[in-house]
């Protein structure tokens, strides 16, 4: 049966938890210094959802990606963005540039320098 309240956001049952509770403490509570980093994160996991990422040869393959905007003298994470696959409906939603700049709006104007990898 397919859930109607979430129609294509796959993370709609915690995503008010991700936005208002862990990323909003995680930007009050702290002020990150002037040079961040954008760091991709990937956890081992076994349920069931769709947008997971297979990584075959490892002990976990399944695994969620996450990227994080992590101030890089202290690796303290300031924003964060779960992976969930493909968009869709918007083909760039999911580019390198989108999400630098959805991780990144909260800095802006603010004199920061962003380092990327690849």
């Amino acid at each position: 049966m397919k859930r109607e309240l979430g129609g294509s956001q796959p993370l709609f049952t915690i995503r008010p938890v991700i936005d208002t509770t862990l990323i909003t403490k995680f930007q009050d509570v702290y002020t990150p210094e002037e040079q961040l980093t954008i760091n991709e994160a990937i956890c081992p996991f076994r349920g069931r959802i769709y947008f997971h990422v297979c990584i075959k040869g490892k002990p976990h393959k399944y695994r969620i990606k996450m990227f994080g905007l992590c101030e890089a003298k202290s690796g303290y994470v300031y924003n964060l963005d779960i992976y969930t696959g493909p968009h869709p409906t918007n083909t760039e939603h999911d580019t390198a540039f989108s999400v630098v700049d959805r991780l990144c709006d909260k800095i802006k104007g603010k004199g920061c320098c962003v380092y990327v990898d690849r």
